[in-house]
């Protein structure tokens, strides 16, 4: 039987990226578990074969005619005597090119930018052989936004072009990233969440993460990297961060949004609550604006906007034996920093370094109180202040919110 010219152009260039892969790993790999990679990689169902069969029937040819463009010199029935190095970098670039279909088959126009991108750098002899680094180019791949991310083309070119110790180094880190990329299911901070990573990535802290989890109070880039940036600076244990986040996200956008004018509301309250010199005075800030955020969702807007104004109020502030416990000089950087400083000065028995100590290893807010006990001092002082009277108003609006 005749085969048509079609058929025969789909043999010859099945046939060739069979050689070529044969080639690629009898002549360049030495070590058998390279060689068995790829020749299962090639013959395995849904494999490389597989894929270019597939886009060879593509009803969209632009596919196959690109495959053609760029792999023209692997075609032929022959078998290679050596393979020179230009030869190891198109098989890098070939095998990425057939994963890139294998995600991108039914749009071409992403299938083509990240070809682009690949086609733009050049690959060492080993570049597949770091299975970090194919992890996470499968990632970036696999993503059906990728032509509309620049953050996303930036890290993949970092991804392509890095040494295998960056990428190593980094592989965790950005690991986290993407299982927090695929918590935004709506995709409102994916490229905020990509920029903020690269851009804040520690070698010595390769292992932590980006904290934040998806919210639509961080819905802007501004408000996302400022929180991170905030929480981190003043708070350097990654539970209590977490802890402190997980009320942050629960406060309502729109009662923000409506007192923002000449600046973010939501940033200036964020600011006042970590501006706090306990974790009693943090405690009691996150708590007077989720019930604000709870009335103002119940449809009790004036409520809720007037107690979210009592933010900054001295009714915060926390008080042991008759004393403030309050900044009153330069404020140390962290929340721990600021009240070990006033705890050891009320109680000498509390040392910082204890107090320090108790923070570092504590998983919640309430641990820190636990481990560190009861303050006490022989001198109790008369403390007056508008607590009471602020108290007294909170707990008219609590009764109200509850009737």
């Amino acid at each position: 039987m005749e085969i048509s010219d079609r058929e025969f152009e789909r043999i010859k260039i099945s046939v060739s990226l069979s050689n070529f892969i044969y080639d690629y790993t009898n002549l360049h790999l030495e070590d058998n578990s390279k060689r068995k990679f790829f020749t299962s990689a090639l013959e395995a169902n849904n494999g490389l074969k597989t894929l270019l069969k597939d886009m060879y029937d593509n009803e969209d040819n632009r596919f196959i005619d690109k495959y053609k463009e760029c792999f023209s010199s692997t075609f032929g029935f022959h078998r290679r005597k050596i393979l020179p190095d230009k030869y190891i970098n198109t098989f890098n670039i070939l095998y990425m090119f057939l994963e890139v279909y294998r995600y991108h088959k039914d749009d071409f126009d992403t299938f083509n930018i990240i070809i682009n991108d690949i086609l733009s750098n050049s690959y060492s002899k080993d570049f597949l052989f770091n299975s970090n680094r194919l992890d996470l180019i499968e990632k970036i791949i696999s993503n059906k936004n990728y032509k509309d991310l620049p953050e996303l083309r930036d890290l993949f070119k970092y991804i392509l072009t890095c040494s295998d110790d960056e990428v190593n180094d980094s592989y965790l880190y950005y690991q986290s990233m993407f299982i927090l990329l695929d918590r935004d299911m709506d995709g409102k901070l994916t490229s905020s969440i990509i920029k903020y990573s690269m851009d804040n990535f520690d070698k010595e802290e390769r292992s932590v993460v980006v904290d934040l989890f998806n919210s639509d109070i961080l819905s802007t880039y501004d408000r996302f990297w400022y929180v991170n940036n905030k929480l981190k600076e003043v708070e350097d244990n990654v539970l209590i961060r977490k802890e402190i986040f997980s009320k942050i996200k629960t406060f309502n956008i729109y009662m923000f949004d409506e007192l923002s004018k000449d600046e973010d509301y939501f940033i200036k309250a964020i600011n006042i609550i970590l501006d706090s010199d306990s974790y009693t005075e943090l405690t009691s800030k996150l708590d007077i604006v989720k019930v604000s955020s709870d009335l103002y969702t119940s449809g009790k807007y004036s409520e809720g906007l007037n107690m979210l104004r009592l933010l900054d109020s001295y009714y915060h502030k926390e008080i042991v034996n008759g004393r403030v416990i309050s900044c009153s000089l330069e404020k140390p950087k962290t929340i721990v920093s600021r009240m070990a400083s006033l705890y050891s000065s009320i109680d000498s028995s509390k040392s910082k370094e204890f107090i320090l100590d108790v923070h570092k290893n504590a998983t919640s807010i309430s641990s820190i109180h636990v481990g560190i006990g009861n303050i006490s001092s022989d001198d109790v002082l008369e403390c007056e202040c508008e607590k009471p009277k602020v108290k007294s108003f909170l707990e008219r609006l609590i009764f109200r919110r509850d009737n």
